[in-house]
């Protein structure tokens, strides 16, 4: 709960009520949760949905406790680096991931990154180029 404060009041916004339908499954979800990392996304979860109710689906409960700390390292990492390369401060749809070299300047190898669990969770999706 302190983690949901600092985020809330770091975005000078109140905390306001949470459709059960969302509150349950991330309630749940995060007060097993141990990693630090997982913790901080579940909070930031919970913030986001007593904000914006209507945006948040309940499968983002789903993905989220299918991810490993690992996987969620990683994942952080990734969208730290998608957005400096953008520079931009919020993802958007179908927005392209950096090139190689943006992962590889970061100490971070792209054939490190778990892409095959982030593609089944829809959280990212490859491209193939076919040169005939």
């Amino acid at each position: 709960m302190v983690k949901i404060e600092r985020i809330l009041d770091n975005a000078g916004l109140k905390a306001r009520a949470v459709p059960p339908r969302l509150l349950l499954p991330i309630m749940e979800a995060m007060s097993v949760e141990d990693d630090d990392t997982l913790q901080e996304m579940w909070a930031g979860l919970l913030a986001t949905a007593s904000q914006e109710t209507h945006s948040i689906s309940p499968s983002f409960a789903e993905t989220l406790k299918q991810l490993t700390p690992h996987e969620a390292r990683y994942l952080e990492r990734v969208r730290e680096i998608v957005l400096s390369e953008r520079g931009g401060d919020h993802l958007i749809p179908d927005m392209a991931l950096p090139r190689y070299e943006a992962f590889e300047k970061r100490g971070m190898s792209v054939r490190d990154v778990p892409w095959g669990t982030y593609g089944r969770l829809g959280l990212v999706q490859r491209e193939y180029e076919v040169n005939a």
